[in-house]
């Protein structure tokens, strides 16, 4: 039998793993798992990082005012898994969800801007969409307001990983 570890982390809390340092940070989203249990635990993302690479897995968001913070702090990263779906209808999803133009722009803010500014390159991998039907938007409307939107942002096309189900990159 396998001995589990588990850690708890709290928004900026860090730990190291498998000589990863790993940490928690900021997303906004409702939180709950029994009836009397509502927003009674904090939602969260995850960084990861070693020597060479960082990377931020966004996690199931809507768009907040830390993304700059998550920059800032522990930025900027070489991947970001950006959320870009279940974003409609927007007066009800938008403070769990990002829409396509909000999650380029977290991607921007956790980047300094993300216009290569650094001389390392930066991409964006949109995740949250196309699996299951769960909101309004048609399920192949992320993906196209995703690079119509990156494409706005003056950004590098081949920056955008924008990948098929079950497809994998390495970087």
């Amino acid at each position: 039998m396998l001995a589990a570890r588990v850690e708890e982390l709290d928004w900026w809390s860090e730990t190291e793993t498998a000589g990863l340092r790993v940490a928690c940070v900021p997303a906004q989203h409702f939180s709950g798992r029994g009836l009397r249990d509502r927003n009674a635990t904090l939602w969260c993302g995850w960084t990861l990082a070693d020597e060479q690479r960082r990377v931020l897995f966004a996690g199931d968001t809507g768009y907040h005012p830390e993304f700059s913070a998550i920059g800032e702090r522990l930025g900027p990263f070489d991947v970001a898994l950006m959320p870009v779906g279940a974003y409609e209808p927007s007066w009800f999803m938008r403070p769990a969800h990002m829409n396509p133009a909000e999650a380029v722009q977290a991607f921007r803010e956790v980047n300094g801007d993300g216009l290569g500014v650094t001389a390392r390159r930066r991409a964006m991998v949109p995740i949250h969409f196309g699996t299951f039907k769960l909101t309004d938007e048609a399920m192949d409307e992320p993906p196209a307001w995703t690079r119509q939107a990156w494409r706005e942002a003056g950004l590098l096309e081949q920056d955008l990983w924008l990948l098929a189900h079950g497809e994998t990159r390495r970087f």
